[in-house]
């Protein structure tokens, strides 16, 4: 193929921390909720309404258009949407009396055992105590965004087997739609990683 074609980058070998999967990056997004769900997160603007913290997971997945793909994990979240404003609501307390022994068992685990999360989210949850509310400003967005990137990566990682098929079965047509479809990823991987402070090099 010619060079100047865009093609899915190979998966990056030696020197660099490996990304959390999917799933354990969602069990540190379900344990954030069911400890933090209802707690104030981010004030939209100077004077503005306050998100909770599952407003903001809330906005973020539907923006993205993502859906948490545990199914359990999905319909905790769904039911924490749908109770949170409610009075006195406390996710903790809710979850833990919840009458699905899965759900209860998941909320008892994640808030006595302090769910250890992963990377630059693990070193901001150790500086928060139990019902410290401080930091969920920062701790919630750097944890979507380790969610974003993780799977914008995992269809980067599918794109690229399904351009080997191509060019395997010599179909250039849809060979070309994929590496369309690569740089797409390959941009938005950019642009989150940008927004995370992080750097990521892309090969083309």
């Amino acid at each position: 193929q010619a060079g100047g074609e865009a093609k899915c980058p190979p998966p990056q070998a030696g020197g660099m921390e490996k990304p959390a999967p999917i799933a354990a990056l969602e069990r540190d997004l379900i344990s954030c909720l069911i400890r933090h769900g209802e707690k104030a997160c981010i004030q939209t603007e100077e004077n503005g309404p306050t998100l909770s913290v599952a407003d903001v997971v809330k906005i973020s997945f539907e923006t993205d258009g993502v859906e948490f793909q545990n199914p359990l994990f999905r319909s905790i979240f769904e039911e924490l949407i749908s109770h949170q404003h409610e009075e006195h609501f406390v996710a903790t307390h809710y979850f833990q009396a919840h009458p699905d022994t899965s759900v209860s068992m998941l909320a008892a685990e994640v808030c006595t055992d302090r769910h250890k999360l992963r990377g630059s989210v693990e070193r901001l949850m150790t500086t928060m105590g139990k019902n410290d509310e401080s930091r969920l400003s920062e701790l919630i967005p750097q944890l979507l965004i380790e969610y974003k990137l993780a799977i914008l990566k995992q269809q980067q990682q599918q794109l690229r087997i399904q351009l080997l098929q191509a060019e395997a079965s010599k179909n250039q047509v849809s060979g070309m739609e994929v590496m369309r479809q690569c740089k797409e990823v390959s941009d938005k991987i950019r642009e989150v990683a940008r927004h995370a402070g992080e750097q990521v090099v892309l090969k083309f």
